[in-house]
């Protein structure tokens, strides 16, 4: 198990949540560059480029951007797990909603009267949502072996982080973020760029 387990854009445990989003439906995108490339006007680029995001995406927004996640190693009972940083971002266009339409049409002024906080509240839903089943998730459904998954993988639910986005890049996006901890035990923490019996090889300098 690596961890694109956790995060992985095509079938990782992440994607997998979504896709039974009835608002994001399973809009996701993993930023190659620590959000950079949502700073720019090729995102829907990124999204259609199936070597970084959806190979195939009619509708652009509601979408779930994770953030390229940080992660430490810790050692528990002499075994080595992975300490994950996510933050996961849940963006919506300011003036329109995911069927390409104007928001709460103002008729008189053919504009949009959806307000920011509106789409904060919107958001912040989504993201609330999507963190209470990847919870559920971890605590209830096994993997392919048998084992529970929670034997292997912790969401640190209580200590999760929402924050507000107002007319984020050009798209002019609003949204809300959530950041969470997870630890997850990976076979990359296995070490396989060394022969067996490396410590014999390996001689200690003279002071």
């Amino acid at each position: 198990m690596t961890e694109l387990f956790l995060y992985g854009r095509e079938d990782g445990l992440f994607k997998q949540v979504l896709n039974q989003s009835k608002v994001i439906a399973g809009r996701y995108h993993v930023s190659p560059n620590y959000g950079h490339d949502l700073n720019t006007n090729n995102l829907e680029t990124f999204i259609k480029d199936p070597k970084y995001g959806l190979q195939d995406v009619a509708i652009k927004y509601p979408l779930c951007v994770c953030m390229t996640p940080s992660s430490r190693f810790v050692k528990i009972n002499t075994i080595k797990w992975e300490h994950f940083s996510f933050t996961l971002f849940f963006l919506c266009n300011a003036n329109q909603d995911g069927n390409n339409q104007i928001k709460k049409l103002d008729k008189d002024t053919n504009t949009s009267a959806q307000t920011v906080p509106d789409d904060w509240d919107a958001m912040k839903q989504c993201a609330s949502d999507f963190l209470d089943i990847l919870w559920n998730v971890t605590l209830k459904k096994s993997l392919a072996n048998g084992a529970p998954l929670k034997s292997i993988l912790n969401i640190d639910f209580d200590n999760a982080v929402i924050g507000r986005l107002t007319l984020f890049n050009n798209d002019k996006l609003n949204g809300a973020s959530v950041s969470f901890q997870a630890t997850m035990q990976t076979n990359c923490c296995a070490v396989t760029d060394y022969n067996n019996d490396v410590l014999n090889n390996i001689t200690i300098p003279n002071m």
